[in-house]
């Protein structure tokens, strides 16, 4: 069995990220392939697999490298995400903000 390095995982997850840009980070979430693109890609390495294509798990290696960095923004128009860029930059903004509290003090006459 394959290690796998849990650690990684989920420092991965975590909301304080290496970068701590919030742009970056909600890049970072977006999704390489839509549905239709995800369907056929599978399909492929299923033959890929089955037949042992090296020279065709390499071209989709390298096609797989191309489209991580031309991620499709379409689905920023969406009402979550929009929500999402909207609670980073707001948890960035309210970062620098110190909350400080005034001590209102009153005169409480004890009997």
């Amino acid at each position: 069995m394959a290690g796998i390095d849990f650690q990684a995982i989920l420092d991965g997850m975590s909301a304080g990220n290496t970068s701590n840009d919030p742009i970056r980070s909600i890049y970072e979430i977006l999704p390489i392939y839509d549905n239709v693109q995800q369907h056929l890609l599978f399909q492929a390495f299923y033959f890929i697999e089955k037949y042992d294509l090296a020279d065709m798990r390499s071209m989709f290696e390298s096609f797989d490298k191309v489209m991580a960095h031309n991620k499709n923004l379409g689905l920023l128009s969406s009402k979550v995400l929009q929500n999402l860029l909207s609670a980073y930059t707001q948890n960035e903004y309210l970062r620098g903000i110190k909350v400080s509290t005034l001590n209102n003090v009153t005169d409480v006459q004890q009997e």
